[in-house]
């Protein structure tokens, strides 16, 4: 692992975050996410990669470029099944999201999260809401309040978000897997 994380600005514009948040609206399904229940009070849509590609087209050549050239983890390919998230953080009750890792049961998978890769993805300004990585220290990650930010990282690393103060804050979450760790 070269870097400890990987960051774009503005790897989609006003349009593509509309449509988004179309099909998001039009094609999900509402989630308790039970694991992540009491870390986080935000709202969960999930729906399928599938769903979305045609929209984002880059976004897979450039998780794929980001782990090809820095992290380099041995990792399967996105499919057209594979469950997207969209996270949504209102200030009315604070959204937020407490420090965690992403992942999932190891003695009840064949696969686990490697990459996690995030986009805002809102539509209006807000406040708070802040992206934070834990390495050592809080690390607040610049700019991904901008729309359209993306950022990738390791799925075992901790990462919060700080409450919404004001307005709403959406991303969307795609989780590159692989075979366990060993």
């Amino acid at each position: 692992m070269k870097y400890k994380w990987y960051y774009l600005l503005r790897v989609l514009d006003k349009k593509q975050i509309k449509n988004i948040n179309k099909i998001f609206n039009i094609h999900s399904v509402d989630n308790l996410d039970s694991p992540a229940r009491g870390l986080k009070t935000c709202e969960v849509n999930f729906t399928q990669w599938k769903n979305l590609k045609n929209v984002a087209p880059d976004i897979e050549g450039i998780i794929n470029w980001a782990n090809k050239n820095f992290f380099g983890f041995n990792t399967y390919p996105l499919t057209l099944e594979d469950s997207i998230t969209r996270n949504t953080y209102v200030y009315k009750n604070k959204g937020c999201y407490d420090y965690h890792q992403d992942g999932e049961k190891w003695d009840q998978q064949i696969y686990t999260s490697k990459l996690t890769c995030l986009i805002n993805i809102s539509e209006e300004k807000y406040e708070g809401g802040e992206f934070y990585i834990f390495d050592g220290l809080d690390c607040k990650i610049e700019n991904f309040d901008t729309p359209g930010s993306l950022i990738i990282f390791p799925s075992f690393m901790f990462h919060k978000v700080s409450p919404v103060l004001k307005g709403t804050r959406k991303t969307m979450s795609i989780w590159i897997t692989g075979r366990p760790w060993q």
